[in-house]
C-alpha cells in the first residue's frame, strides 16, 4: 500500500530531514517530476511507460536522469531523497 510506504519513509527519512533551499533544488523536467512521481506511487517501468505513452527506454533515460541530477544510485533513494527534501 502506498500510503504504508510513504508514511514509513517518512517517518525514517524525518529523523534525518535536511532543510534544502529553493536554489538549491534539482532543477527537474516535467517529464521526469511525473515519472519520479509514478515511481513514489510504486508503478514499474513499464506502467509508466503504457500511462505516459512512452517507451521503456524513454522512461529508464528518464530515470537515470533524476538519478543523476539527485547524486543517487537508484530510483529508490532517489524517492527517499525527495519525499526528505519536499521535492513533491
Amino acid at each position: 500500500d502506498f500510503a504504508a510506504v510513504k508514511t514509513l519513509s517518512r517517518n525514517y527519512i524525518f529523523s534525518k530531514k535536511e532543510d534544502v533551499s529553493i536554489s538549491d533544488k534539482p532543477k527537474f523536467t516535467t517529464r521526469e517530476l511525473e515519472i519520479l512521481i509514478l515511481a513514489a506511487q510504486g508503478y514499474t517501468s513499464k506502467e509508466i511507460a503504457l500511462k505516459k505513452n512512452i517507451s521503456i527506454p524513454t522512461v529508464k533515460f528518464h530515470k537515470q536522469n533524476i538519478m543523476s541530477k539527485l547524486n543517487v544510485n537508484n530510483i529508490s533513494e532517489a524517492i527517499l531523497y525527495a519525499y526528505s527534501h519536499n521535492l513533491f
